[in-house]
């Protein structure tokens, strides 16, 4: 399967099966999306490479297409074939600075970045979620703040004091993303 946003090829035989041989097997095949979402190289003796950009999908999930062969030569038949492609949300990385100690009444502050896998580049857009082992519940905006400052790196500041008494505490970090180009969440 092929993540969106990203090409995936496929390769389609075409072949005289009462002779059971590709030799003469030519023609031109087409899907049944739009033709600007993918590229047909023919490769002699029937074989066709399918370069099929998966932004071709409204999103992630598995989705039917059709693929058509018509035949240069009007005594063979035509193929048709349904096939299945699979889109999966794309891969993610998400790293992070361990804090340091903070004095009680101060704030805890920690970078993250979140990075898409596959080319590298941060991603902005991010929606944090930050929850601890302390005595109050966390609140974005309340007793913690997120703030984007570039190339998929945030910064959470958390007020010490909605940890509860000076100590060791546990925060939790979960990361999502909505809409396109669908990444898979962190946490």
């Amino acid at each position: 399967p092929g993540q969106w946003g990203n090409n995936i090829t496929i390769v389609f035989i075409y072949t005289d099966i009462v002779a059971g041989t590709t030799t003469g097997m030519t023609g031109i095949l087409t899907l049944n999306i739009s033709a600007s979402m993918y590229t047909v190289v023919y490769s002699p003796e029937g074989h066709f490479i399918v370069t099929l950009n998966t932004t071709a999908f409204a999103g992630v999930g598995l989705f039917s297409v059709i693929a058509t062969i018509l035949h240069t030569n009007p005594n063979y038949a035509n193929a048709t074939e349904t096939f299945g492609v699979s889109v999966l949300n794309r891969s993610t990385q998400l790293g992070y600075d361990s804090p340091d100690p903070a004095p009680y009444l101060s704030f805890v502050s920690l970078y993250i970045t979140y990075v898409d896998d596959s080319t590298g580049r941060g991603i902005a857009g991010a929606n944090i979620t930050v929850t601890g082992n302390g005595t109050s519940s966390l609140v974005l905006n309340t007793n913690y703040w997120v703030t984007y400052v570039g190339n998929g790196r945030y910064l959470i500041e958390v007020n010490s004091t909605a940890l509860g008494v000076p100590g060791v505490y546990l925060l939790s970090v979960s990361v999502t993303f909505t809409g396109q180009p669908f990444y898979l969440p962190g946490s």
